[in-house]
């Protein structure tokens, strides 16, 4: 019969239990050593009835158990600390395998930590992310590393590991990962900087760090490592790429909007947006939203004077109507001014968010963290995303000062796949729209 270690140990066995199953993902497993219970929930249940070592259980608990032990011949099972714990996490049976006292810590540390820019921070540790320039084994192991840094008064650990478990289970519980991009890559490195929790880190001293130790490294093993955050894909981006095609494809009618008024200019700079470098690929998306928008911005104004008209004596105008005309005008004139105006007037009219929020980038997502409930907000922040991108790129010089929702360097490949599904929407409204309104840009 199994029986636990300590009451101790108990409870924080459950407690680490408890929020695997509160942040469960369809892949979870769990098993602990000598126990055949694999589905989580019956397992906390299971632990939960355990009995301390050195109590007995009761002749009823014995009864109302599904246990077929004879209790008086049966050897008894103690669960200690050092017993081991599985946790396997998704398809691609990616495994975080320790001690339960390991594990207890492991859930302690990853409830107060988040990963920003590839970065793991929680109050004991920082787990860095890298990857190693020029390698052209993709297999090759890191040389051993470990090392006692003096760092602003305080004695600091780090090492350079191949894996880590409390890397790995944030991204687990942030849902970054697919089945093209498990939760532990192959090529996965980090580098693990380790500290009293009385001593905090900033991000600014946390880089610091890194790169002295990154530089250390080459230095010794002539191997050059940079900071490198996950870049999940979707199944969506492998569908893009796939090169089956469906045999109905070929049946399928051309579409004859797209030789309509305006679609030569708007394809032209579309088909030949992603030739290019990541930068000057943003900006030719961005191009084709800028084609559009002009039209969009006429289809709005049209909308609003159509309804005015409706609801008014045309055949006697008064003045203040007249006026509320003028003003009419002159509101969507101001507001129609600046490309960036232009821009959030075409994903506001245009774009499904509900189609676009798998594509959106690691720093758009946290934004929202799954709740797209308030689409108008949604649809700003992307608006405002595009333009603080784009301009970043055209403005670009020493002194420029950040707008607030540009596009991180490291995401921008995911930012060009989410602009080319964008730019897709806002093309199948243009051609969609009656010729006689559309403004053709020179």
């Amino acid at each position: 019969m199994f029986k636990i270690e300590s009451e101790k140990l108990k409870q924080d066995l459950i407690m680490g239990l408890n929020f695997l199953k509160k942040n469960n993902k369809k892949y979870l497993f769990v098993e602990i050593e000598n126990i055949t219970i694999d589905n989580l929930e019956e397992l906390i249940d299971y632990i939960t009835g355990l009995k301390i070592s050195g109590q007995n259980y009761t002749e009823e608990e014995i009864n109302t158990s599904n246990w077929d032990y004879d209790f008086e011949e049966i050897e008894e099972f103690i669960i200690k600390k050092s017993d081991t714990i599985t946790i396997l996490l998704d398809q691609a049976e990616s495994t975080i395998q320790c001690t339960i006292d390991k594990f207890i810590d492991l859930i302690e540390d990853v409830r107060f930590s988040n990963i920003d820019d590839g970065i793991y921070i929680s109050n004991k540790k920082t787990i860095i992310r890298v990857e190693a320039r020029d390698i052209e084994n993709p297999f090759w192991k890191a040389p051993n590393y470990e090392k006692i840094v003096y760092y602003k008064n305080s004695n600091i650990e780090v090492g350079i590991y191949e894996d880590n478990d409390f890397y790995s289970l944030k991204v687990f519980l942030d849902n970054d990962f697919s089945e093209y991009t498990p939760v532990i890559l192959y090529y996965d490195f980090f580098i693990k900087i380790k500290f009293d929790d009385k001593f905090k880190l900033n991000k600014d001293e946390i880089l610091e760090l890194c790169n002295a130790v990154i530089y250390d490294f080459f230095l010794k093993y002539k191997i050059s490592l940079e900071i490198s955050p996950r870049k999940t894909i979707y199944e969506h981006e492998y569908e893009e790429e796939s090169t089956e095609f469906n045999d109905d494809d070929s049946k399928l009618e051309f579409n004859a909007k797209l030789l309509s008024k305006g679609m030569k200019d708007v394809l032209n700079i579309f088909n030949n947006a992603e030739s290019l470098d990541l930068n000057r690929a943003i900006v030719e998306y961005v191009k084709v939203i800028e084609y559009i928008s002009p039209t969009v911005s006429t289809k709005i104004l049209i909308n609003k004077v159509y309804c005015r008209l409706k609801c008014t004596d045309n055949l006697n105008p008064t003045a203040e109507y007249i006026k509320e005309l003028e003003e009419l005008f002159c509101r969507h004139s101001k507001n129609t001014k600046s490309d960036s105006d232009l821009i959030k007037n075409t994903i506001k009219e245009c774009c499904k968010i509900e189609e676009l929020k798998d594509y959106f980038p690691t720093y758009i997502r946290k934004i929202y963290k799954g709740n797209y409930t308030n689409i108008d907000n949604v649809k700003n922040d992307l608006a405002k995303s595009i333009s603080d991108t784009r301009n970043e790129i055209s403005h670009a010089k020493a002194n420029y000062t950040k707008k607030g929702l540009e596009c991180p360097n490291e995401e921008k490949q995911q930012f060009i796949i989410l602009l080319k599904n964008i730019c897709i929407q806002i093309i199948e409204w243009f051609y969609d729209s009656e010729e006689n309104i559309r403004v053709l840009k020179k």
